[in-house]
């Protein structure tokens, strides 16, 4: 069936050509990768900020949300393109809160927005790929705001299901993904219009991954990305009682941002130990191959230089029993064959208690097997200010994935 595209995805197209005549998805790749790096970099308090005059309880300004997606595959000669033949068509539906400034660390990201959505997709593929759906989390905040125009990102991070995995016997054309449940990964960029005092209208463009981290092979990943538009719905439940119980207030259905005078930057420093485990499989064995166990011990010194951010260095030690592949007799391998040893520079994230880390590492040690560098991205949520719990993926030679690590946070020194 052919898809009438309506005269906004025209341009699109135009301007997505361009982009795949100098590789896009290399380019799509450092953004990702980089954009931690340069959100520090934004001059927040450049921002259009108005004093706010609160009169009581300004309740908590709630968002609806719901966006449509035309994604194509990211890559134009791989296994996944033959396979979507047609555009990929997605919904997404979210409920969000828009921060107002209550709290430090919303004024130091702009005024960010979170909350939880719902994402299912039409691929064109459904007896080899299925039908996914994803439950996620999302985080949003300015990149740049006018009075009623704005840029913005967005990143959501989810659990996706209702994939058809690889099988020898009844799917041997899904040589993309190995499991019916996987990680959903999304960041956007768009343009948002505020329409009137409830409603605004957004364009934008998403890229959306797909993988389990070698948790399951085949793990190619699905990539896909494109154009969206979405239309949000603003609403205040204080404001809905207020009409009916205490007509003489009016809390504001938009949020009149909080400013405070932010403090010095206290330049500490910190000392961490993260030890995760995990499990992957390898592309030799697919669909019943055997999953060996992995695990990490890294340590970190970093030092608080911006309200919202740290860098720092570190060192990685890493066992990965998946290297016994690499050897006539898998049995009888030494541990150090199976063990390597870096260093990596990182830089942290901090919104709130959730700390995003992104650190870039180099093999000082066994270098044979899994090239010379690596990326870990990783989540990190305090359950208390010392202790907490870490995952996230780490790479194998640059890009591709290697393994998922799970595990736990201790912070040894804060000084």
């Amino acid at each position: 069936m052919r898809y009438n595209k309506i005269n906004i995805l025209i341009s699109y197209k135009k301007l997505l050509s361009i982009f795949a005549r100098v590789r896009i998805k290399y380019i799509l790749f450092i953004v990702i990768l980089f954009t931690p790096f340069l959100t520090i970099t934004q001059d927040l308090e450049n921002l259009n900020y108005r004093n706010s005059k609160h009169q009581g309880d300004d309740g908590t300004l709630v968002f609806f949300e719901a966006m449509y997606h035309n994604s194509s595959s990211l890559s134009k000669n791989d296994r996944l393109s033959n396979l979507m033949k047609h555009k990929a068509h997605a919904f997404d539906f979210k409920i969000g809160v828009q921060t107002s400034g209550k709290k430090s660390w919303q004024q130091y990201w702009g005024y960010p927005t979170y909350g939880i959505g719902f994402y299912t997709a039409f691929f064109g593929a459904a007896d080899t790929l299925g039908k996914p759906s994803a439950l996620y989390l999302f985080y949003g905040g300015p990149i740049k705001r006018w009075k009623k125009l704005g840029v913005f990102y967005e990143l959501s991070l989810g659990i996706a299901y209702d994939f058809v995995k690889y099988n020898p016997v009844t799917n041997p054309k899904n040589e993309i993904i190995g499991s019916n449940i996987n990680a959903y990964l999304s960041p956007r960029i768009y343009l948002q219009y505020q329409i009137n005092k409830r409603l605004d209208a957004s364009i934008g463009l998403a890229l959306t991954h797909f993988s389990n981290g070698n948790t399951r092979t085949p793990n190619r990943g699905v990539n896909i990305y494109g154009p969206n538009i979405a239309l949000k719905y603003n609403i205040n439940p204080v404001n809905i009682f207020s009409r009916k119980n205490a007509s003489l207030y009016k809390p504001p259905i938009r949020p009149e941002f909080v400013k405070k005078e932010r403090p010095s930057v206290k330049k500490m420093n910190f000392l961490h130990l993260f030890v995760a485990g995990g499990g992957k499989t390898t592309s030799r064995q697919l669909y019943d191959g055997p999953t060996y166990f992995v695990g990490t011990i890294a340590a970190d010194y970093t030092r608080q230089y911006s309200h919202i951010a740290r860098w720092g260095a570190g060192i990685d030690l890493f066992y990965d029993s998946s290297l016994r592949e690499e050897f006539v007799s898998t049995q009888n391998v030494l541990i150090e064959n199976l063990t390597q040893f870096g260093v990596h520079l990182s830089n942290e994230l901090l919104i709130s208690r959730v700390h995003f880390i992104t650190q870039f590492g180099y093999y000082l040690y066994n270098r044979a097997f899994k090239g010379s560098w690596y990326i870990r991205v990783n989540l990190r949520v305090l359950i208390t200010d010392s202790f907490g719990l870490q995952g996230g993926l780490k790479t194998l030679n640059g890009g591709k994935a290697d393994f998922i690590e799970c595990g736990i946070y201790v912070r040894l020194m804060k000084k």
